[in-house]
């Protein structure tokens, strides 16, 4: 099936530890997406069409994630479409719960800034204060997302920026995810819970894939 047809795994974006394979890759090169294949991969999943500031969003954070072929660029898609509910959730709704009071120690970690908290976030939910840390440098952005993590749900542009960062940062770098196996990104940004866990075989069937 195409690419631009899968769903993916579920979130947890930014669960890796904050070591990894670097920043290699070139923005310059990126592939890009028409709207229709962007608006195709939201809906064909099942998820109300996206808006022209998700998809313009989308396009200005291409270069960010150092991909440098289509495959790989419908292979981030997919993912952040699934992390995300279809891009409607930018913030994990599990810590959004009132009931829900033991969320925030969920990410407690020494990086913690007073008042903050580190839950998922962006279309990648990303999670962590390291990782709020590491992104928001890459981008430029210094201790920013450290000191004020809402903001990744709440501007569109950094929702998407983090995702594409992450991406580069812990996901584009594995030799599988440059082969084009979409269950190595899985892996990358969710560890064994999704592809070698109780999710293995769902995951496969969402993909499209085998890994």
């Amino acid at each position: 099936p195409s690419h631009w047809r899968h769903g993916v795994c579920k979130s947890g974006g930014g669960g890796g530890n904050g070591n990894g394979g670097g920043n290699g890759g070139n923005g310059g090169n990126a592939p890009t997406a028409t709207r229709a294949e962007f608006n195709n991969a939201v809906t064909s999943n099942r998820y109300p069409a996206p808006s022209d500031a998700q998809y313009y969003g989308f396009l200005n954070a291409i270069p960010k994630g150092g991909i440098t072929s289509k495959t790989e660029l419908a292979m981030a898609l997919a993912q952040f479409i699934h992390e995300s509910g279809g891009l409607q959730h930018k913030r994990e709704l599990t810590c959004l719960r009132p009931d829900n009071y033991n969320c925030p120690r969920d990410y407690k970690e020494r990086c913690d800034v007073g008042g903050q908290h580190y839950f998922g976030r962006g279309y990648i939910q990303l999670s962590w204060c390291y990782n709020y840390r590491q992104i928001g440098q890459d981008l430029g952005r210094g201790d920013e997302l450290l000191y004020n993590a809402d903001l990744v749900a709440q501007n569109e542009q950094i929702a998407w920026d983090t995702a594409f960062a992450f991406w580069k940062r812990h996901v584009h770098p594995n030799g599988e995810v440059q082969q084009g196996r979409f269950g190595a990104s899985t892996r990358m940004i969710n560890g064994g819970l999704e592809c070698r866990g109780q999710n293995y075989d769902k995951s496969k069937e969402i993909s499209g894939r085998n890994s």
